[in-house]
């Protein structure tokens, strides 16, 4: 964030990241769990149709 800011030319205010670091922090590791939970779901669909890994329609489902 405070990278971002220089690169766009803006400045922070003195101790504003010391103040806020934590909570800077919090916002990009939420952001980051959201990110690898949606490829997780993606993938939870995708993984068993490109490895055939559904059991064949032939298999009786009367299991004891």
């Amino acid at each position: 964030m405070v990278i971002k800011y220089k690169d766009n030319g803006l400045e922070l205010e003195a101790g504003f990241y010391p103040e806020h670091k934590r909570s800077m922090a919090m916002i990009l590791f939420n952001d980051t769990q959201t990110f690898h939970s949606e490829i997780k779901k993606i993938a939870a669909c995708i993984v068993p149709f490109k490895y055939g890994l559904y059991p064949p329609e032939n298999i009786d489902d009367n299991a004891e």
